[in-house]
């Protein structure tokens, strides 16, 4: 029923990148099951990006904007009996953003109330990019990664659009460090030790929780004792419920990456909320840099994991010693 939708063509079918963890049967029924409560709704879907309907229903001047991944995500794992009232269940609770939009605008009037409600959740940065038709608040403090400002409702969470730098007479950075703030302050996160080797002596670290901004802890590193190394940090932010990080004190490292980069990518593919596939070093200073990192096809038609380190991060490796129990 969507299939015009989602610009289906006459040849083959390829599921898109967003959903490529469902197999194109799985595929084509959420496009179905979609278009289906779309219908049930009375609305029209007036516009697909990657992974992105919007939708405009009813008595609503604006058209709705909804993600798809996350639900793609989740109904994966999900029996197909089961996917019909998990749909249900999905647009009813992003269709309620409306009512609340209207309890935010009585909100937003002052600023001290309004700036606790905000938070800085981290999202790919194709969020930014896909024409979602708002202007929102954000900056890029891991490439490839979007800090996005959102407001945070009991049951959802919404885009804080830039109107609102001007009504507070506030900069985007004032915001933004706000929305850190307020975000970093729910308290550390739980750390778990993943050792890849029987002595413990390659440790990564994993910052686990089911809260929706967990990620955004990959930005406060230092307040967790033992997870900056002398030499920075490997970090991953696969999705919005996990960080992984592996502190840098010698040459080891580089049997960590191979590792750390599968674990991640798994990570990334289930979800929800998936954010980067990629790996980063964060330096001493702070700083992150992308390890650009690839699956291509090796010998034997054989998945190989291709990686493209910074130069910065091939001089630091040169100049890395053994353990010293090495």
């Amino acid at each position: 029923m969507l299939g015009w939708l989602f610009k289906r063509r006459r040849a083959k079918r390829v599921v898109p990148e967003w959903a490529k963890f469902l197999p194109l049967e799985r595929f084509e029924r959420l496009e179905s099951l979609v278009g289906d409560e779309v219908a049930r709704l009375g609305g029209d879907a007036v516009e697909v990006t990657s992974g992105t309907v919007r939708i405009k229903l009813p008595g609503d001047e604006k058209p709705l904007t909804m993600g798809l991944q996350n639900l793609a995500q989740h109904l994966a794992a999900t029996d197909d009996d089961a996917w019909p009232t998990l749909i249900e269940r999905h647009f009813t609770l992003v269709t309620s953003g409306q009512e609340t939009q209207r309890t935010w605008e009585e909100v937003a009037g002052d600023y001290e109330r309004a700036a606790e409600m905000l938070r800085l959740r981290l999202f790919p940065i194709a969020y930014t990019e896909e024409g979602r038709g708002l202007d929102m608040v954000w900056r890029v403090d891991l490439p490839g990664v979007a800090s996005v400002v959102v407001i945070d409702f009991p049951q959802l969470t919404q885009t804080l659009t830039r109107k609102w730098l001007e009504k507070w007479n506030k900069s985007a950075d004032q915001v933004l460090e706000r929305a850190k703030r307020n975000t970093l302050a729910s308290g550390a996160m739980q750390v778990e030790r993943v050792p890849l080797d029987e002595e413990e002596q390659l440790v990564i670290r994993v910052l686990l929780g089911e809260d929706h901004y967990l990620a955004t802890h990959a930005l406060d590193l230092p307040s967790y004792p033992g997870l900056i190394g002398t030499h920075g940090s490997m970090v991953m932010v696969p999705n919005r419920h996990a960080v992984m990080v592996f502190p840098i004190e010698h040459i080891d490292v580089v049997k960590v990456i191979p590792s750390m980069i599968g674990m991640g990518i798994k990570l990334y593919t289930d979800g929800p909320g998936s954010i980067s596939d990629q790996m980063y070093w964060r330096d001493a200073a702070g700083e992150f840099h992308r390890l650009d990192t690839k699956i291509v096809e090796g010998e034997g038609g054989q998945p190989t994991l291709d990686i493209t380190p910074p130069e910065r991060f091939v001089t630091l490796l040169n100049q890395l010693a053994p353990p010293a129990s090495a």
